[in-house]
């Protein structure tokens, strides 16, 4: 026993100090945690409404469910018609493991393409992987010059919907690639954004079958210097139409 003026032992002294600064210090974490949880909720929330609303034309509402692998959504429009699916899903084989990347896959109802795709939370390495969220400069002549130009979705006249790579458009109508040349559609309107993620921009109008990087031969770009977070993303999209297929008949 430690008499008067004694202190505890060492070894019994610095485990006690040392669990009691572990104690508080977690208590602190968790209550800070708890404040800013309601915040960073309602910005995922944000992020997927505007994800849905820049490459789902009509976009309305959602429904989400929680499936094996992911979070799976019907997304609506305004009548309340099913006009698209969308899977959220993780990025295997994210360069930071302990946060993967998150990203939304959003399909065409008859799911023969991806109409895009919009990562909603990444922390890979800053100037390297996380140039996955990039955007072109709002000056960009990128796509006018470029032999592949953007890919965007386009409403024609009639009403139909089509993805496609445009070349050019303005207020009488908008040029696109169809595989055999241009073709020009006149009062045809481009509907979601001009400058999105350039990275993920590449996803758009591309069918399940045909979905690869480059250096395998499909028409996905991988981000120079960053081969393993271009992989995460391509790997979260697969999973995302894999989800998709076998949950949009239930």
């Amino acid at each position: 026993m430690t008499g008067p003026g004694k202190t505890l032992p060492e070894y019994i002294r610095y485990p006690l100090v040392l669990g009691t600064i572990c104690l508080l210090s977690g208590g602190m974490l968790g209550y800070v945690y708890s404040l800013t949880k309601p915040g960073i909720d309602k910005s995922r929330a944000r992020k997927l409404r505007d994800a849905f609303a820049r490459i789902v034309p009509g976009f309305d509402s959602f429904v989400d469910s929680s499936v094996d692998g992911g979070t799976f959504y019907k997304v609506k429009d305004g009548t309340g018609k099913v006009v698209a699916f969308a899977a959220k899903t993780s990025g295997r084989g994210s360069y930071n493991t302990m946060e993967p990347i998150q990203l939304i896959t959003v399909m065409d109802v008859d799911l023969q393409q991806i109409l895009g795709v919009r990562v909603v939370q990444s922390s890979e390495t800053p100037g390297l992987g996380e140039r996955i969220k990039a955007r072109p400069a709002k000056n960009s002549i990128l796509g006018t010059i470029s032999s592949r130009p953007d890919r965007r979705v386009v409403r024609l006249a009639d009403g139909r919907r089509i993805v496609a790579p445009v070349m050019k458009a303005d207020t009488s109508g908008v040029t696109v690639l169809d595989g055999t040349g241009s073709v020009f559609h006149e009062n045809a309107e481009v509907l979601d954004e001009p400058f999105a993620p350039t990275f993920q921009a590449q996803f758009a109008g591309v069918s399940p079958d045909e979905l690869a990087l480059a250096r395998d031969g499909g028409p996905i770009d991988a981000l120079t210097g960053a081969t393993v977070s271009s992989t995460a993303v391509l790997n979260a999209v697969k999973d995302g139409i894999a989800l998709i297929t076998a949950n949009a008949s239930k």
